[in-house]
């Protein structure tokens, strides 16, 4: 299990958050992100290197949407390191350092005329109106790099959702045309969160957790 906790106590500090791994008994902390001066968010962890140095996980940057009330955001992750629970910190199988960035961005809403309000697909997975309710989708570049993977690991969501656990006794989902994650309000007190390849969860749980100050 994965928990965040905000660090952010002061002003300059909003948008802070430490991120601990719970196993058995045992609790440990393995990653944090901040807020830039500019409004971009950085997941780092510290590796175990000579000397340790940090590493990047995951960068997003929000954006609002001219002359609408929607906002939109960039995901960037680095082609060379996964984190996964069973493992920590890994290098990606068949890639460097030098390797392209992985690029998600805000797949937009449609204005729909009968409803009066711009609509998405997030089959049955967000059910209440919300501004923190957003899709990401991979960049045309990301999609072609990863077009040699598995149809499998492309097709399903992994999901952090209990409900949908209980309710479908698996932990995956059909996963939506494109959408590479997915973070919709279920009910008054259930935000959904859908991600898949090449999203780890620990991505997934900050870039949702970004989106906390979206009104």
């Amino acid at each position: 299990m994965i928990t965040a906790r905000s660090a952010g106590r002061a002003k300059h500090e909003e948008g802070r958050f430490i991120f601990s791994q719970f196993m058995e008994d045992s609790q440990q902390v393995i990653a944090e992100m901040s807020k830039g001066k500019e409004g971009e968010f950085s997941l780092w962890f510290s590796d175990n290197g000579h000397p340790p140095s940090q590493r990047t996980l995951c960068t997003i940057v929000h954006d609002s949407v001219k002359d609408t009330p929607l906002y939109s955001m960039r995901a960037t992750l680095p082609g060379d390191v996964v984190w996964s629970a069973q493992r920590g910190f890994t290098k990606r199988s068949g890639v460097s350092s030098t390797d392209r960035d992985m690029c998600l961005r805000t797949k937009m809403p449609v204005w729909n005329e009968e409803m009066q309000s711009y609509t998405l697909d997030y089959g049955g997975r967000a059910r209440l109106a919300s501004a923190k309710n957003f899709q990401l989708e991979l960049s045309p570049s990301t999609t072609q790099a990863l077009s040699s993977e598995t149809p499998e690991e492309m097709e399903e969501f992994r999901t952090s959702s209990r409900r949908s656990r209980r309710d479908r006794g698996s932990r995956t989902s059909r996963r939506m045309d494109g959408v590479a994650m997915q973070f919709g309000k279920y009910d008054e007190d259930t935000f959904n969160l859908d991600f898949a390849h090449p999203l780890c969860g620990l991505q997934a749980f900050a870039i949702a957790l970004s989106a906390s100050g979206w009104r």
